[in-house]
């Protein structure tokens, strides 16, 4: 019987989202993490620190190229995601991408439409958006059960050990229909807004 070789991965920015996610991926196991890209030394500098087993490259494409992935993580600015997520749909493989999405509603429907002509899948990483404690707390502000809430802040602490002090934002609640929501199929924006 033929073992079955780990789906292989690479993951574009170096950042510390690109290093988290080398981090998960190596703590779970079940892929092969390859190659990781960023134009910048001290990031790829960090990269190797935190997964020192991979190959590094300054040139994402140059990366794509020779690595072949079958599944890219993109962690760079959001500025950079269309021509990125293109590239990695481009060369076959499946692609996870930070949020935000993309800078403009164009550019989100390029890459949809850049997903469904190749076949591959575009996920895009807003995990948080369905854990059932921020869900319980959307419900109470919509509920009018804490009053006329404008505004909200959070420190998401499992961020911590990558950036100091937690992860701080601050959400103004009249942004919660993203104009990509609009574009989601009716049955999964239920889902993820109820």
């Amino acid at each position: 019987m033929q073992k079955h070789a780990k789906p292989r991965v690479a993951i574009i920015g170096c950042g510390g989202m690109g290093r988290a996610h080398a981090q998960a991926l190596l703590a779970f196991g079940g892929l092969e993490l390859v190659a990781a890209a960023d134009p910048f030394a001290e990031p790829r500098a960090a990269m190797k620190k935190a997964a020192n087993s991979i190959q590094l490259y300054e040139n994402a494409n140059d990366m794509l190229e020779r690595e072949r992935p079958n599944l890219v993580v993109v962690a760079t600015a959001a500025a950079h995601h269309r021509d990125l997520v293109i590239a990695a749909l481009h060369g076959g493989a499946h692609v996870l991408c930070e949020k935000p999405f993309s800078v403009t509603l164009a550019e989100a429907d390029e890459m949809l439409a850049v997903a469904q002509e190749t076949g591959r899948m575009l996920l895009v990483d807003h995990q948080f958006r369905i854990n059932p404690r921020v869900q319980a707390c959307l419900r109470l502000v919509r509920e009018g059960a804490l009053g006329d809430v404008l505004s909200m802040e959070m420190i998401h602490g499992a961020f911590e050990s990558h950036f100091q002090g937690g992860n701080r934002m601050t959400l103004p609640l009249e942004r919660r229909d993203h104009p990509l929501e609009r574009r989601l199929p009716r049955q999964i924006k239920e889902t993820v807004t109820t």
